[in-house]
């Protein structure tokens, strides 16, 4: 691989850094890097330079703008050359399912076949396809864990996910400046709560250790157009909002997610309840 590849990626890493969604990147420069791979060798730097990019801007240091940007250069990577072998690269195979996992569910349903391809080559279980890579997919919509039995081909069609052999990188980028423009919209807060922290004690060598984890934070928030949703953070990272109707005084239920659970504002807290049964509670902290 020329020196050149190698830097163009971390200059594009640079100049995405902080970059809209809804600005153009440029996917002939991406394809262009993308032919330069003439060698296995090359093929490995340049896969385990995207791995270290993507793994240093986790946590609070995601940046959405370079996931999108690693996923549209591995969308054209794996149409080239496939979903690599681990007996040949090594760890660096695992980019395609790291870079992929990283993104937005809208962008990832897009770019299944890079998970399929990696499924039907033998690289991924369906174990694992079920239990990983779909079931964020599926439990966004539906309560249950029907992702574990459901037959994959009615489990597809159900996520509506993309099963082609090419993946459409101008659906990708329209998607992903919709979701920038949602996430960048003028919103009212309706309040905002907290759940206790919680602590865990491990066994490690025969000393109890004990490990404290930081509450969940809950928003429930309005747009202009006058949609309600729901943000849960935590130190594990943030989930997508879930958009949710007022079915009466104080009360909230999902509109999009098959579920009998819902949420109550009782004074200052926040109850997730199922039936009569309070799950969690959450302490308003703004």
């Amino acid at each position: 691989m020329k020196a050149k590849s190698i830097i163009y990626i971390a200059a594009l890493a640079i100049a995405f850094s902080n970059i809209a969604y809804s600005q153009k990147i440029d996917t002939a420069q991406i394809k262009t890097q993308i032919n330069s791979l003439k060698s296995g060798d090359a093929v490995q730097r340049a896969l385990h330079k995207v791995i270290e990019e993507d793994q240093k801007f986790r946590g609070s240091q995601t940046n959405d703008s370079l996931d999108l940007l690693h996923l549209i250069w591995l969308s054209y990577f794996v149409q080239k050359l496939g979903y690599l072998d681990k007996k040949f690269f090594g760890n660096d195979a695992f980019a395609s399912s790291i870079i992929w996992i990283h993104n937005h569910r809208k962008l990832r349903i897009i770019s299944f076949p890079i998970i399929l391809k990696g499924f039907l080559s033998g690289q991924i279980r369906e174990k694992d396809l079920r239990d990983y890579y779909l079931r964020t997919i599926y439990t966004y919509r539906f309560d249950d864990d029907g992702y574990l039995r459901m037959p994959l081909k009615e489990l597809f069609e159900k996520l509506e996910l993309n099963t082609s052999d090419s993946i459409p990188v101008e659906a990708l980028l329209k998607t992903a400046s919709e979701i920038y423009e949602f996430k960048n919209e003028s919103r009212e807060t309706i309040g905002v709560w907290k759940s206790d922290g919680r602590s865990k004690t491990y066994d490690h060598q025969g000393d109890k250790i004990e490990v404290e984890f930081e509450g969940e934070r809950a928003e429930i928030f309005k747009l202009q157009n006058g949609k309600i949703y729901l943000s849960l953070s935590s130190s594990y990272g943030s989930k997508e909002p879930q958009e949710l109707y007022r079915s009466r005084e104080n009360q909230y239920r999902f509109r999009n997610l098959h579920t009998d659970t819902y949420y109550t504002i009782n004074k200052e807290e926040l109850h997730l309840v199922n039936g009569e049964k309070i799950i969690n509670r959450y302490k308003k902290i703004n």
